[in-house]
């Protein structure tokens, strides 16, 4: 019984993928279990057992949402050696988002298994209400805010951090090479 999560990261430097499980299972024995099969059942070179890893949760609630936070890592580290020196700003790899993304499509990235949820109670259906009291909002990519189409009233009025704007318009790589 247990959780899973997929996830793929991407090393710019060696220009490969690294799908890979996030697991959450009762206990110690159990993950030990999950982890011998992973790797019997692996082609041969394609799992390393040093490379797999299993630590008792502490916190349930900090481990589901690390785990099911997200399929893939927007931003990457450019050197993943460097990592801790911070050298170099983060890139965005865009045609490896695109191709893990892609890859993933109709994947069920967060699963259980070993269990079935209890099925809820119908919900009672109410007759659908005609909403005539609505405004229209229009992405406006020059301010990064929503503007109503009437009245080009702002929604968030977000002012982006110049951070992250130096990043998105010199990070993002759009070549494997």
């Amino acid at each position: 019984m247990g959780i899973k999560s997929l996830e793929s990261n991407f090393n710019p430097l060696r220009k490969t993928y690294n799908p890979h499980l996030h697991v959450i299972v009762a206990n110690k024995e159990m993950a030990y279990i999950l982890l011998d099969e992973w790797c019997d059942r692996a082609k041969k070179g394609y799992v390393n057992r040093k490379g797999q890893k299993a630590v008792k949760v502490w916190n349930l609630d900090n481990a589901l949402v690390e785990i099911i936070k997200y399929g893939s890592k927007v931003f990457t580290e450019p050197d993943l050696k460097k990592r801790a020196k911070e050298t170099a700003a983060p890139q965005i790899y865009m045609n490896a988002l695109y191709t893990i993304l892609n890859a993933m499509k109709s994947k069920r990235i967060f699963d259980r298994f070993g269990f079935n949820l209890p099925t809820e109670a119908k919900l009672k259906h109410y007759p659908a209400t005609l909403l005539d009291n609505f405004r229209e909002w229009e992405f406006n990519a020059k301010t990064n805010d929503w503007n109503n189409t009437s009245t080009g009233e702002a929604l968030t009025q977000y002012n982006m951090p110049s951070n992250l704007q130096a990043l998105l318009e010199n990070n993002i790589n759009v070549t494997l090479k």
